[in-house]
Protein backbone atom coordinates (compact mmCIF):
# COMPACT_ATOMS: atom_id res chain seq x y z
CA UNK A 1 0.00 0.00 0.00
CA UNK A 2 1.77 3.17 -1.33
CA UNK A 3 1.64 6.02 2.13
CA UNK A 4 2.63 8.87 -0.06
CA UNK A 5 4.75 10.05 -2.96
CA UNK A 6 8.59 10.97 -2.62
CA UNK A 7 9.02 14.52 -2.60
CA UNK A 8 6.23 16.49 -3.39
CA UNK A 9 3.94 13.66 -4.04
CA UNK A 10 4.03 14.49 -7.67
CA UNK A 11 4.99 12.57 -11.19
CA UNK A 12 5.23 13.17 -14.44
CA UNK A 13 2.71 12.02 -16.67
CA UNK A 14 3.58 9.56 -19.32
CA UNK A 15 7.35 9.71 -18.35
CA UNK A 16 8.93 6.16 -18.74
CA UNK A 17 11.84 5.34 -16.28
CA UNK A 18 12.89 2.30 -14.41
CA UNK A 19 14.08 2.12 -10.90
CA UNK A 20 17.73 2.86 -11.83
CA UNK A 21 16.71 5.96 -13.35
CA UNK A 22 15.50 7.51 -10.04
CA UNK A 23 17.48 5.80 -7.52
CA UNK A 24 20.97 4.35 -9.54
CA UNK A 25 21.36 1.55 -10.74
CA UNK A 26 21.93 -0.37 -7.86
CA UNK A 27 18.26 -0.23 -7.21
CA UNK A 28 17.09 -2.00 -10.48
CA UNK A 29 15.44 -4.80 -8.95
CA UNK A 30 18.38 -7.17 -8.83
CA UNK A 31 17.59 -9.93 -6.64
CA UNK A 32 13.68 -9.64 -6.87
CA UNK A 33 13.17 -6.61 -4.95
CA UNK A 34 11.23 -4.74 -7.59
CA UNK A 35 10.07 -1.58 -6.30
CA UNK A 36 6.08 -1.80 -6.37
CA UNK A 37 4.12 1.26 -8.48
CA UNK A 38 0.96 2.44 -8.63
CA UNK A 39 1.22 4.45 -12.43
CA UNK A 40 3.90 6.40 -12.18
CA UNK A 41 4.11 6.98 -8.22
CA UNK A 42 6.87 5.62 -5.98
CA UNK A 43 6.00 4.41 -3.10
CA UNK A 44 8.33 5.31 0.24
CA UNK A 45 8.88 1.51 0.95
CA UNK A 46 11.15 1.87 -2.18
CA UNK A 47 13.10 4.28 -0.57
CA UNK A 48 13.98 2.00 2.41
CA UNK A 49 14.85 -0.67 -0.24
CA UNK A 50 17.47 1.53 -2.38
CA UNK A 51 19.07 2.60 1.23
CA UNK A 52 18.39 6.57 0.40
CA UNK A 53 16.85 8.90 3.09
CA UNK A 54 14.26 10.88 1.84
CA UNK A 55 16.46 14.14 0.94
CA UNK A 56 18.18 12.42 -1.56
CA UNK A 57 15.36 11.31 -3.22
CA UNK A 58 13.65 14.68 -3.25
CA UNK A 59 17.36 15.93 -4.50
CA UNK A 60 17.01 13.69 -7.46
CA UNK A 61 13.08 14.09 -8.28
CA UNK A 62 13.25 18.02 -8.11
CA UNK A 63 16.07 17.66 -10.95
CA UNK A 64 13.76 15.27 -12.56
CA UNK A 65 11.00 18.17 -12.56
CA UNK A 66 13.16 20.76 -13.95
CA UNK A 67 14.42 18.25 -16.68
CA UNK A 68 10.34 17.88 -17.72
CA UNK A 69 10.06 21.39 -17.51
CA UNK A 70 12.59 22.68 -19.73
CA UNK A 71 11.49 19.52 -22.28
CA UNK A 72 7.94 20.82 -22.01
CA UNK A 73 8.81 24.78 -22.32
CA UNK A 74 11.22 23.77 -25.58
CA UNK A 75 8.07 22.08 -26.97
CA UNK A 76 5.77 24.57 -26.37
CA UNK A 77 8.40 27.27 -28.43
CA UNK A 78 8.17 24.75 -31.41
CA UNK A 79 4.72 25.02 -31.24
CA UNK A 80 4.61 28.42 -30.66
CA UNK A 81 6.34 29.31 -34.26
CA UNK A 82 5.13 26.19 -36.22
CA UNK A 83 2.91 27.81 -38.02
CA UNK A 84 5.57 30.08 -39.84
CA UNK A 85 6.36 27.07 -41.52
CA UNK A 86 3.01 26.23 -42.46
CA UNK A 87 2.03 23.21 -44.52
CA UNK A 88 5.49 21.75 -43.56
CA UNK A 89 4.82 21.56 -39.97
CA UNK A 90 1.41 20.70 -40.64
CA UNK A 91 -0.35 23.61 -39.46
CA UNK A 92 -3.29 24.95 -40.98
CA UNK A 93 -5.28 28.42 -40.78
CA UNK A 94 -9.08 28.08 -40.18
CA UNK A 95 -10.18 31.45 -39.24
CA UNK A 96 -10.01 35.23 -38.32
CA UNK A 97 -11.64 36.23 -35.55
CA UNK A 98 -11.55 40.14 -34.29
CA UNK A 99 -8.10 39.92 -35.65
CA UNK A 100 -7.43 36.58 -33.80
CA UNK A 101 -5.74 34.24 -36.82
CA UNK A 102 -6.77 30.31 -35.24
CA UNK A 103 -4.08 27.76 -36.67
CA UNK A 104 -5.14 24.18 -36.44
CA UNK A 105 -2.68 20.91 -36.11
CA UNK A 106 -4.04 17.60 -36.54
CA UNK A 107 -3.47 14.82 -33.93
CA UNK A 108 -1.55 12.72 -36.44
CA UNK A 109 1.37 15.09 -37.26
CA UNK A 110 1.47 16.62 -33.06
CA UNK A 111 4.14 15.77 -30.87
CA UNK A 112 5.15 12.14 -29.20
CA UNK A 113 3.09 13.23 -25.90
CA UNK A 114 0.20 14.57 -28.14
CA UNK A 115 -0.80 11.68 -30.58
CA UNK A 116 -4.61 11.28 -30.61
CA UNK A 117 -5.56 15.01 -29.75
CA UNK A 118 -6.10 18.34 -32.41
CA UNK A 119 -3.85 20.93 -31.29
CA UNK A 120 -5.10 24.93 -31.45
CA UNK A 121 -3.54 27.77 -31.55
CA UNK A 122 -4.69 31.81 -31.44
CA UNK A 123 -2.29 34.80 -32.24
CA UNK A 124 -3.21 38.48 -31.81
CA UNK A 125 -2.51 41.28 -31.11
CA UNK A 126 -3.39 43.65 -27.63
CA UNK A 127 -2.63 47.39 -27.56
CA UNK A 128 -0.79 47.28 -24.14
CA UNK A 129 3.03 47.20 -23.43
CA UNK A 130 4.23 43.12 -23.09
CA UNK A 131 5.09 43.47 -19.34
CA UNK A 132 1.44 44.82 -18.63
CA UNK A 133 -0.35 42.19 -20.80
CA UNK A 134 2.32 39.14 -19.22
CA UNK A 135 1.17 40.60 -15.26
CA UNK A 136 -2.23 40.37 -16.27
CA UNK A 137 -2.58 37.16 -17.96
CA UNK A 138 0.37 34.64 -15.18
CA UNK A 139 -2.11 35.87 -12.51
CA UNK A 140 -4.59 33.03 -13.04
CA UNK A 141 -6.95 34.36 -10.64
CA UNK A 142 -7.38 37.23 -13.86
CA UNK A 143 -8.76 34.47 -16.06
CA UNK A 144 -12.09 34.56 -14.87
CA UNK A 145 -12.40 37.89 -16.70
CA UNK A 146 -11.67 36.16 -20.29
CA UNK A 147 -12.44 32.67 -19.76
CA UNK A 148 -15.82 32.21 -19.32
CA UNK A 149 -15.61 28.05 -18.43
CA UNK A 150 -12.81 28.51 -16.09
CA UNK A 151 -14.69 28.10 -12.72
CA UNK A 152 -11.47 28.84 -10.30
CA UNK A 153 -8.58 27.22 -9.64
CA UNK A 154 -5.25 27.32 -6.83
CA UNK A 155 -2.06 26.65 -6.12
CA UNK A 156 -1.19 23.45 -4.88
CA UNK A 157 2.76 24.24 -3.95
CA UNK A 158 5.41 25.82 -5.42
CA UNK A 159 8.27 24.32 -6.31
CA UNK A 160 10.88 27.33 -7.05
CA UNK A 161 10.30 30.81 -7.78
CA UNK A 162 8.97 30.22 -11.47
CA UNK A 163 7.29 26.84 -10.94
CA UNK A 164 4.55 25.33 -9.44
CA UNK A 165 1.62 22.96 -9.15
CA UNK A 166 -1.92 24.47 -9.84
CA UNK A 167 -5.57 22.71 -9.71
CA UNK A 168 -7.61 24.41 -12.04
CA UNK A 169 -11.41 23.36 -12.91
CA UNK A 170 -13.42 24.15 -15.95
CA UNK A 171 -17.02 24.20 -17.08
CA UNK A 172 -18.30 21.81 -19.67
CA UNK A 173 -20.65 23.50 -21.93
CA UNK A 174 -22.70 20.40 -22.07
CA UNK A 175 -25.78 19.06 -19.94
CA UNK A 176 -24.99 15.74 -20.47
CA UNK A 177 -21.06 16.06 -19.22
CA UNK A 178 -19.09 16.60 -16.01
CA UNK A 179 -17.09 19.31 -15.39
CA UNK A 180 -13.39 18.60 -16.05
CA UNK A 181 -10.66 19.61 -13.71
CA UNK A 182 -6.76 19.44 -14.17
CA UNK A 183 -3.68 19.50 -12.12
CA UNK A 184 -1.19 21.05 -14.20
CA UNK A 185 2.57 21.94 -13.67
CA UNK A 186 3.05 25.73 -14.17
CA UNK A 187 6.25 26.97 -15.42
CA UNK A 188 6.66 31.45 -16.40
CA UNK A 189 9.50 32.97 -17.55
CA UNK A 190 10.31 36.54 -18.24
CA UNK A 191 12.70 38.00 -20.15
CA UNK A 192 12.59 41.93 -20.27
CA UNK A 193 15.54 42.48 -22.43
CA UNK A 194 14.14 40.32 -25.15
CA UNK A 195 10.61 41.63 -24.44
CA UNK A 196 9.26 37.66 -24.13
CA UNK A 197 7.18 36.31 -21.54
CA UNK A 198 6.02 32.40 -21.59
CA UNK A 199 3.72 30.54 -18.95
CA UNK A 200 3.37 26.91 -19.88
CA UNK A 201 1.13 24.20 -18.32
CA UNK A 202 1.28 20.55 -18.98
CA UNK A 203 -0.79 17.77 -16.77
CA UNK A 204 0.86 16.14 -13.82
CA UNK A 205 -0.17 13.13 -11.28
CA UNK A 206 -0.54 14.58 -7.83
CA UNK A 207 -1.67 12.38 -4.64
CA UNK A 208 -2.64 16.07 -2.92
CA UNK A 209 -5.16 16.28 -5.61
CA UNK A 210 -7.56 13.20 -5.51
CA UNK A 211 -10.40 12.76 -8.29
CA UNK A 212 -13.21 15.27 -7.45
CA UNK A 213 -16.82 14.13 -7.24
CA UNK A 214 -18.66 15.97 -10.29
CA UNK A 215 -15.51 16.30 -12.33
CA UNK A 216 -13.78 13.83 -15.17
CA UNK A 217 -10.07 14.90 -14.61
CA UNK A 218 -8.35 15.82 -18.10
CA UNK A 219 -5.16 16.25 -19.54
CA UNK A 220 -3.10 19.15 -21.31
CA UNK A 221 0.30 19.38 -22.41
CA UNK A 222 2.73 21.80 -23.90
CA UNK A 223 0.08 24.48 -23.63
CA UNK A 224 0.18 28.01 -23.10
CA UNK A 225 1.15 32.02 -23.28
CA UNK A 226 3.83 33.56 -25.57
CA UNK A 227 4.00 37.39 -24.91
CA UNK A 228 5.67 39.51 -26.83
CA UNK A 229 6.60 43.06 -28.50
CA UNK A 230 4.27 43.88 -31.08
CA UNK A 231 7.39 44.43 -34.09
CA UNK A 232 5.57 46.89 -35.60
CA UNK A 233 5.00 48.78 -32.20
CA UNK A 234 6.97 47.54 -29.72
CA UNK A 235 6.47 50.19 -27.10
CA UNK A 236 3.01 50.14 -26.73
CA UNK A 237 1.49 46.97 -28.29
CA UNK A 238 1.98 43.10 -27.54
CA UNK A 239 1.80 39.98 -29.37
CA UNK A 240 0.25 37.16 -27.68
CA UNK A 241 -0.19 33.50 -29.10
CA UNK A 242 -2.35 30.84 -26.71
CA UNK A 243 -1.67 27.38 -27.58
CA UNK A 244 -3.95 24.92 -26.30
CA UNK A 245 -3.77 21.19 -26.55
CA UNK A 246 -7.00 19.44 -24.19
CA UNK A 247 -7.56 15.79 -24.26
CA UNK A 248 -10.91 16.14 -21.85
CA UNK A 249 -11.11 12.55 -21.72
CA UNK A 250 -14.44 10.29 -20.75
CA UNK A 251 -16.88 10.34 -23.41
CA UNK A 252 -16.69 13.22 -24.54
CA UNK A 253 -16.76 13.66 -28.50
CA UNK A 254 -14.34 14.42 -30.52
CA UNK A 255 -15.80 17.12 -32.33
CA UNK A 256 -17.13 18.99 -29.43
CA UNK A 257 -14.02 18.77 -27.41
CA UNK A 258 -12.36 20.19 -30.70
CA UNK A 259 -14.95 22.78 -30.93
CA UNK A 260 -14.06 24.03 -27.22
CA UNK A 261 -10.68 24.11 -28.15
CA UNK A 262 -11.13 26.26 -31.04
CA UNK A 263 -13.35 28.92 -29.18
CA UNK A 264 -10.63 29.10 -26.27
CA UNK A 265 -7.80 29.97 -28.83
CA UNK A 266 -9.75 32.86 -29.52
CA UNK A 267 -9.87 34.10 -26.20
CA UNK A 268 -7.61 36.74 -26.92
CA UNK A 269 -10.00 39.06 -28.04
CA UNK A 270 -12.08 38.38 -24.62
CA UNK A 271 -8.38 39.30 -23.39
CA UNK A 272 -7.66 42.77 -25.36
CA UNK A 273 -11.15 43.57 -24.14
CA UNK A 274 -10.81 42.81 -20.70
CA UNK A 275 -7.28 44.72 -19.83
CA UNK A 276 -9.48 47.79 -21.10
CA UNK A 277 -12.76 46.99 -18.86
CA UNK A 278 -11.33 48.54 -15.27
CA UNK A 279 -10.48 52.42 -15.66
CA UNK A 280 -8.16 53.70 -11.80
CA UNK A 281 -8.67 57.29 -11.34
CA UNK A 282 -7.65 58.69 -7.98
CA UNK A 283 -9.82 57.28 -5.27
CA UNK A 284 -11.83 55.13 -7.61
CA UNK A 285 -12.32 52.41 -10.24
CA UNK A 286 -15.11 52.45 -12.89
CA UNK A 287 -16.03 49.49 -14.29
CA UNK A 288 -17.31 48.72 -17.99
CA UNK A 289 -19.81 45.84 -17.58
CA UNK A 290 -21.60 43.81 -20.77
CA UNK A 291 -25.34 42.66 -19.63
CA UNK A 292 -24.80 39.04 -17.77
CA UNK A 293 -21.35 39.71 -16.75
CA UNK A 294 -20.38 39.76 -12.77
CA UNK A 295 -18.57 42.83 -10.77
CA UNK A 296 -16.98 41.41 -7.94
CA UNK A 297 -16.19 43.26 -4.54
CA UNK A 298 -13.81 42.76 -1.84
CA UNK A 299 -12.57 44.09 0.90
CA UNK A 300 -9.21 45.01 1.71
CA UNK A 301 -8.86 46.14 5.10
CA UNK A 302 -11.03 46.14 8.08
CA UNK A 303 -13.82 48.95 8.28
CA UNK A 304 -13.41 49.55 4.47
CA UNK A 305 -15.87 52.60 3.54
CA UNK A 306 -16.73 52.29 -0.25
CA UNK A 307 -19.58 53.71 -1.82
CA UNK A 308 -21.17 52.34 -5.50
CA UNK A 309 -22.74 53.97 -8.16
CA UNK A 310 -24.02 52.99 -11.59
CA UNK A 311 -25.14 54.44 -14.77
CA UNK A 312 -26.57 52.24 -18.02
CA UNK A 313 -23.24 52.65 -19.90
CA UNK A 314 -25.83 53.99 -23.17
CA UNK A 315 -27.55 56.74 -21.51
CA UNK A 316 -26.00 58.01 -18.44
CA UNK A 317 -29.41 60.05 -17.73
CA UNK A 318 -30.33 56.20 -15.99
CA UNK A 319 -28.72 55.69 -13.25
CA UNK A 320 -29.26 53.57 -10.10
CA UNK A 321 -31.64 54.52 -7.48
CA UNK A 322 -32.02 53.36 -4.21
CA UNK A 323 -34.66 55.18 -3.00
CA UNK A 324 -36.78 53.22 -5.90
CA UNK A 325 -34.67 50.15 -4.65
CA UNK A 326 -35.74 50.57 -1.58
CA UNK A 327 -39.30 50.97 -2.10
CA UNK A 328 -39.34 47.92 -4.51
CA UNK A 329 -37.47 45.52 -2.44
CA UNK A 330 -38.89 46.88 1.19
CA UNK A 331 -35.62 46.50 2.76
CA UNK A 332 -33.26 49.17 3.74
CA UNK A 333 -29.98 46.89 2.52
CA UNK A 334 -29.99 45.00 -0.70
CA UNK A 335 -29.66 41.30 -0.02
CA UNK A 336 -28.94 38.17 -1.96
CA UNK A 337 -31.50 37.88 -4.88
CA UNK A 338 -32.46 41.15 -4.76
CA UNK A 339 -32.59 43.72 -7.99
CA UNK A 340 -31.36 47.30 -7.79
CA UNK A 341 -33.42 49.67 -10.11
CA UNK A 342 -32.85 52.38 -11.99
CA UNK A 343 -34.16 56.43 -11.53
CA UNK A 344 -36.65 54.83 -14.52
CA UNK A 345 -37.55 51.85 -12.96
CA UNK A 346 -35.19 49.26 -14.98
CA UNK A 347 -33.52 46.52 -13.15
CA UNK A 348 -29.72 47.05 -13.88
CA UNK A 349 -27.85 45.10 -11.36
CA UNK A 350 -28.82 41.42 -9.69
CA UNK A 351 -27.23 40.75 -6.33
CA UNK A 352 -25.75 37.15 -7.01
CA UNK A 353 -23.98 36.98 -3.71
CA UNK A 354 -23.26 38.75 -0.43
CA UNK A 355 -21.00 37.01 2.28
CA UNK A 356 -22.48 40.20 4.28
CA UNK A 357 -25.80 39.16 3.81
CA UNK A 358 -26.54 37.57 7.14
CA UNK A 359 -25.45 41.09 8.83
CA UNK A 360 -27.72 42.93 6.32
CA UNK A 361 -30.63 40.58 6.77
CA UNK A 362 -30.36 41.18 10.61
CA UNK A 363 -30.41 44.72 10.01
CA UNK A 364 -32.94 44.88 7.80
CA UNK A 365 -35.59 43.09 10.11
CA UNK A 366 -34.71 44.95 12.60
CA UNK A 367 -35.36 48.66 10.68
CA UNK A 368 -38.52 49.96 8.88
CA UNK A 369 -37.32 50.44 5.37
CA UNK A 370 -39.85 53.07 4.85
CA UNK A 371 -38.56 56.00 7.25
CA UNK A 372 -35.16 55.00 7.02
CA UNK A 373 -36.00 56.20 3.00
CA UNK A 374 -37.58 59.29 3.85
CA UNK A 375 -35.15 60.15 6.52
CA UNK A 376 -31.43 62.28 5.87
CA UNK A 377 -29.25 59.30 6.99
CA UNK A 378 -27.19 59.07 3.98
CA UNK A 379 -26.71 62.57 2.91
CA UNK A 380 -23.24 62.23 4.81
CA UNK A 381 -22.61 60.86 1.52
CA UNK A 382 -23.55 64.25 -0.64
CA UNK A 383 -20.32 65.04 -0.31
CA UNK A 384 -18.87 61.38 -2.24
CA UNK A 385 -21.81 62.79 -5.72
CA UNK A 386 -19.89 65.97 -5.71
CA UNK A 387 -16.39 64.27 -6.17
CA UNK A 388 -17.82 61.91 -8.42
CA UNK A 389 -19.18 64.45 -10.14
CA UNK A 390 -16.03 66.60 -10.87
CA UNK A 391 -13.95 63.34 -11.48
CA UNK A 392 -16.43 62.46 -14.80
CA UNK A 393 -16.51 65.84 -15.77
CA UNK A 394 -12.71 65.83 -16.34
CA UNK A 395 -13.15 62.74 -18.08
CA UNK A 396 -15.56 64.49 -20.51
CA UNK A 397 -18.78 62.97 -19.06
CA UNK A 398 -21.33 65.28 -17.44
CA UNK A 399 -24.75 63.59 -16.15
CA UNK A 400 -27.27 65.35 -15.29
CA UNK A 401 -27.83 63.87 -11.65
CA UNK A 402 -25.59 61.77 -10.39
CA UNK A 403 -28.14 60.41 -6.80
CA UNK A 404 -26.47 58.60 -3.54
CA UNK A 405 -24.55 56.03 -3.78
CA UNK A 406 -25.08 52.52 -2.01
CA UNK A 407 -22.45 52.68 0.96
CA UNK A 408 -21.58 49.18 0.77
CA UNK A 409 -21.18 47.30 4.18
CA UNK A 410 -22.69 49.75 5.88
CA UNK A 411 -24.27 50.34 9.15
CA UNK A 412 -27.50 51.26 10.49
CA UNK A 413 -28.91 52.79 13.77
CA UNK A 414 -32.16 54.30 15.19
CA UNK A 415 -32.96 56.40 17.86
CA UNK A 416 -36.78 56.95 18.20
CA UNK A 417 -37.27 57.91 14.02
CA UNK A 418 -34.10 59.32 13.93
CA UNK A 419 -31.88 57.27 11.71
CA UNK A 420 -28.03 57.30 11.03
CA UNK A 421 -25.91 55.49 8.29
CA UNK A 422 -22.72 54.28 10.51
CA UNK A 423 -19.39 52.97 8.72
CA UNK A 424 -18.69 49.94 7.99
CA UNK A 425 -17.73 47.48 9.92
CA UNK A 426 -16.88 44.45 7.93
CA UNK A 427 -13.78 42.59 7.95
CA UNK A 428 -11.41 42.50 5.25
CA UNK A 429 -12.31 39.56 2.41
CA UNK A 430 -16.24 40.31 2.81
CA UNK A 431 -17.46 39.91 -0.86
CA UNK A 432 -20.63 40.74 -2.94
CA UNK A 433 -21.01 39.71 -6.47
CA UNK A 434 -23.14 42.02 -9.05
CA UNK A 435 -24.86 40.65 -12.40
CA UNK A 436 -25.40 43.22 -14.63
CA UNK A 437 -28.63 43.08 -16.64
CA UNK A 438 -28.03 45.97 -19.03
CA UNK A 439 -24.79 47.71 -20.30
CA UNK A 440 -23.89 49.30 -17.06
CA UNK A 441 -20.69 51.25 -15.84
CA UNK A 442 -20.18 50.53 -12.09
CA UNK A 443 -18.26 53.27 -10.50
CA UNK A 444 -16.53 52.03 -7.22
CA UNK A 445 -14.87 55.26 -4.47
CA UNK A 446 -13.81 55.39 -1.09
CA UNK A 447 -15.97 57.32 0.92
CA UNK A 448 -14.99 60.75 1.23
CA UNK A 449 -15.83 60.27 5.02
CA UNK A 450 -12.68 58.63 4.90
CA UNK A 451 -9.52 60.75 5.90
CA UNK A 452 -6.76 57.99 5.70
CA UNK A 453 -4.88 58.53 2.47
CA UNK A 454 -3.70 55.52 2.22
CA UNK A 455 -6.41 53.16 2.55
CA UNK A 456 -8.73 55.42 0.08
CA UNK A 457 -5.85 55.10 -2.17
CA UNK A 458 -7.44 53.41 -5.60
CA UNK A 459 -5.16 50.41 -5.66
CA UNK A 460 -7.20 49.60 -2.08
CA UNK A 461 -10.07 48.88 -3.92
CA UNK A 462 -10.81 45.61 -5.06
CA UNK A 463 -13.27 45.40 -7.88
CA UNK A 464 -12.97 43.28 -10.61
CA UNK A 465 -15.04 41.52 -13.30
CA UNK A 466 -16.02 38.13 -14.57
CA UNK A 467 -18.03 36.32 -17.71
CA UNK A 468 -20.19 33.84 -15.66
CA UNK A 469 -20.32 33.14 -11.96
CA UNK A 470 -19.52 29.54 -10.30
CA UNK A 471 -20.82 29.15 -6.74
Amino acid sequence: MLRSLVGSEMCIRDRCCGPGDLFGLEASGQGGLTPRRHGTAIALEDVDVAGLDRSTVLRVFRSQVMEETEAMCSRFRKLTTGHLRGFFDGWEFTQEVDGVRIYRKDSKQGLEDTQGVAIFKGVGCIDKPHHEVAAYLFGFENRVDWDPMFMGGTEIERLDGSTSIRHDRFYTPSPVHLNRDFVLLVSIRHDDELGEHTAVWSSVNSLKVPSQDGYVRGECSNSGFLVKRNPDRPGDSSQVTFVNTVDLKGLYPGWLADRVSKEQASFIRNIRKAMTRVITQPRMKTLLLDKGMYATIRTRCHDQQLDLWCFNHCNLNEVMNLYRTRRTNKNIIPVEGDYLFSNLGNKMLLVAEDSYSEHNTFTNSNHKYRPYTESDAEEVHMGCCDSLHEQLMTDGLCPPWIPLPWPLFCDVTSQGIQYTCRRSSAAAGEVIKLKALMNVVVVVSSCGLNTDDESADASMIDLSSSLKHYK
